[in-house]
């Protein structure tokens, strides 16, 4: 496991990178980004670690809906 920590903050939250994938930590809670550019690896990323947050934003996912092909 990698983490590269920090992207960046931005109003109290911390941005990081972690085996690959982005995160945010929030009050003590880590969301993982959803990015529809590795949407498959992302879910299969999020069941494997039983990842409970996520987050969905119009920055990294664009599609209109989210489904795995």
């Amino acid at each position: 496991m990698v983490i590269t920590k920090i992207m960046y903050k931005k109003g109290g939250m911390d941005m990081f990178q972690k085996d690959g994938f982005k995160f945010y930590e929030d009050i003590g809670s880590n969301f993982i980004f959803i990015e529809d550019n590795k949407l498959d690896n992302c879910i299969e990323y999020i069941i494997k670690k039983d990842i409970r947050s996520i987050f969905v934003n119009d920055d990294y996912y664009r599609k209109q809906n989210i489904e795995m092909t």
